[in-house]
C-alpha cells in the first residue's frame, strides 16, 4: 500500500468525553465571554445599519398608527390559526387512518455477497469489515475501497495489527 492511497487522517483525534468538568467548564466560559464580546461589537453595527435603512420610518409607519397596528396582527393571527389548523386537522386525520396498521418493521438482512458486489469488494473483506472492532478503510482518490483491515488496536503512526484483506 503506498503512502499516497492512504486516507488522511488527523493526528489528534477529539473526543468530548474524554475532557474533565473543568475543562468544559471553562471552554464555555470562554466561548460565553467571545459572544459576548462579539456581539457587544456587532451591536453598533447593528444600529447603524438600522438608522440608514430608515429606523424612523418603524416609528412614523408601526408605533404612530396603534389600530392599524393592532389589525395588521390580528391579520396574522387569524393566518397562522388557520395554518396551524390545518395542521392539526391533517395529523387526526393521519392518527385515524393509520392508528391501527403496523407498517413498519425490520429491514431484510443483507448477505455479504450482496454488500461486497455494492462496494466493488470479495466477500472476505465483508467479513472482516463486520467482524472487527476497529476496522481501516483505505480509498484510492476515485473513492473505490482499496483495502479493509480490521485490528484490535492501532498504534500511533497509523499502523495495526495484520488482520487485513488485500482488494
Amino acid at each position: 500500500m503506498t503512502e499516497r492511497s492512504r486516507p488522511r487522517i488527523p493526528a489528534i483525534v477529539r473526543r468530548p468525553d474524554l475532557i474533565g468538568v473543568t475543562s468544559k467548564g471553562l471552554f464555555a466560559a470562554m466561548g460565553a465571554l467571545g459572544w459576548f464580546i462579539w456581539l457587544h461589537m456587532l451591536s453598533p453595527l447593528a444600529a447603524a445599519l438600522a438608522w440608514w435603512f430608515g429606523y424612523r420610518r418603524f416609528e412614523d409607519y408601526v408605533l404612530a398608527d396603534a389600530v392599524r397596528t393592532v389589525q395588521t396582527l390580528r391579520i396574522y393571527a387569524v393566518v397562522v390559526g388557520a395554518a396551524g389548523g390545518m395542521f392539526i386537522f391533517w395529523s387526526l386525520y393521519n392518527w385515524i387512518r393509520f392508528r391501527r396498521r403496523g407498517r413498519r418493521g425490520a429491514p431484510a438482512s443483507v448477505l455479504p455477497g450482496e454488500i461486497g458486489r455494492a462496494f466493488g469488494i470479495p466477500d472476505e473483506a465483508v467479513l472482516v469489515a463486520q467482524r472487527g472492532k476497529v476496522v481501516i478503510f483505505d480509498f484510492d482518490d476515485d473513492g473505490r475501497i482499496l483495502d479493509v483491515r480490521a485490528a484490535d488496536a492501532v498504534s500511533g503512526d497509523g499502523g495495526s495489527a495484520d488482520d487485513g484483506v488485500e482488494v
